[in-house]
């Protein structure tokens, strides 16, 4: 009781008596009536327990605001009455008012967005630089190559590493030597041979098939389709001229191997064959003969002793 009684000397006597001495004043004569300091004191008392619930509303309003906002972390949230995508809206509002859009998107740091409204009205240039922004390098380059800057979009590729992709726009932009040399960076000799044959760097391509095809590790039918595209390319080219008679044979000798693993004998024969290797050739041709009489029901002929 006796600190209730302190505490309420210090605040109706020291804390209000005080407030309510500074503006007497102000009151001038009134201050001769007995009810004036209670009731100003009384009134003070109100207006502070009013600002104290006003605040404390405010405060529990504010931490409900973040625990829901919190438990739906994740979540997209739609407002009544708005459509699910809003995509349309935005393109059409985009080249209606195209400031005011994009602006709007750029506030926003919807970088991916905003490239692709760009995209869609035709300015690829612009598009690529807020992809990048967003770091949608594969999209970046597109919209780059879009714009006749293919090798932008190679160099830019290759400076993300994905070698691949920008060995393929390399080609595109005729620069097949650089092509070539991320394709090997890739671990892909079959595109870097590729690449070489069809920049002219014809001993180059040759040597790099030659060593695709002595240490490859990829599935047969993969090397069979490298083996197809490296013989179409010795007969319709001037692949096959430029080489040297050693290395084209060389190489055919490596196709022709594929071939019979693949168990395409006629094919595999011609081209040991072309490749100077009339061993396996002849081997290749009695097999298909055999083959033939036993598929004609007819047995071989033995030969005579």
């Amino acid at each position: 009781m006796v600190v209730f009684h302190y505490l309420r000397h210090l605040y109706w006597e020291r804390l209000l008596g005080g407030l309510y001495a500074v503006v007497a004043p102000i009151f001038g004569d009134a201050v001769e009536y007995e009810w004036l300091e209670p009731g100003f004191k009384v009134v003070v008392t109100l207006l502070g327990l009013l600002l104290l619930r006003e605040l404390y509303l405010r405060l529990r309003q504010a931490y409900t605001r973040y625990r829901l906002w919190k438990s739906m972390d994740g979540h997209t949230v739609r407002e009544p009455y708005t459509a699910r995508d809003t995509s349309f809206i935005e393109e059409i509002d985009a080249a209606q008012y195209p400031v005011h859009t994009l602006g709007k998107l750029k506030r926003e740091k919807q970088y991916g967005r905003l490239g692709e409204i760009l995209s869609k009205l035709n300015q690829p240039d612009e598009a690529a630089r807020w992809f990048m922004k967003d770091k949608q390098y594969d999209r970046a380059a597109a919209e780059l190559a879009r714009a006749g800057k293919t090798l932008k979009a190679a160099r830019l590729l290759k400076r993300v590493g994905d070698y691949e992709t920008s060995a393929r726009f390399y080609v595109a932009a005729g620069k097949h030597k650089q092509a070539a040399a991320l394709y090997l960076k890739a671990g892909d000799f079959a595109g870097a041979a590729a690449a070489y044959v069809e920049g002219d760097y014809h001993e180059k391509g040759a040597a790099v098939f030659v060593e695709y095809f002595s240490s490859s590790a990829d599935p047969p039918e993969k090397q069979e389709a490298v083996a197809d595209r490296c013989y179409q390319m010795l007969q319709t080219g001037p692949f096959a001229k430029a080489l040297r008679t050693q290395q084209r044979n060389a190489l055919l000798r490596a196709v022709a191997q594929r071939f019979r693993a693949a168990g395409r004998n006629a094919l595999a024969a011609r081209v040991f064959q072309e490749g100077g290797d009339t061993l396996h050739a002849s081997e290749m041709y009695k097999m298909n003969a055999s083959r033939s009489a036993s598929g004609s029901g007819e047995l071989p002929k033995q030969d005579e002793s």
